[in-house]
């Protein structure tokens, strides 16, 4: 949910968690840049009752593909300051696209070349992909994923 008018955003991240063998659901909310020269630069952290509890944290849109046709957004990449977590920094490297269709092959391809035109900024070590097959076998399909 995006509330332009009062200058934040809200969303759940929805993470799979390997030593629990389910899913998490952790609340999001955050603050719409108000710079119009850097309008992908968010803030964001845990919201509990839609009140964020700790510091608001950089996620900055830093990429954005379009479809050349209709001007949609196809792909839209963040890189987020997790903070320490728990004895070092650490960092959210995220590609969003509006399916889930993509081999893991075609994910790192996109990541690589755009972290290309950051000149190896970003630390996208110890990445983890999703790709098409891990969707289904979650029991995601096209039908359980939200345009905006």
């Amino acid at each position: 949910e995006v509330n332009k008018a009062g200058g934040w955003y809200r969303y759940l991240n929805i993470d799979y968690c390997d030593h629990l063998d389910k899913n998490i659901t952790i609340p999001i909310k955050g603050k719409l840049s108000s710079d119009s020269s850097s309008p992908g630069e968010l803030r964001e952290n845990f919201a509990l009752f839609n009140k964020t509890v700790l510091k608001l944290l950089p996620n900055y849109i830093f990429h954005v593909e379009r479809d050349s046709i209709s001007g949609k957004v196809e792909r839209l990449y963040t890189y987020a300051c997790l903070g320490r977590l728990p004895f070092e920094e650490k960092f959210s490297f995220n590609l969003l696209t509006r399916t889930h269709n993509y081999t893991s092959d075609e994910i790192l391809h996109a990541v690589k070349s755009v972290n290309a035109t950051t000149h190896g900024m970003l630390d996208i070590s110890g990445l983890r992909v999703n790709n098409a097959s891990q969707y289904t076998d979650c029991g995601i399909t096209a039908g359980t994923i939200y345009n905006i």
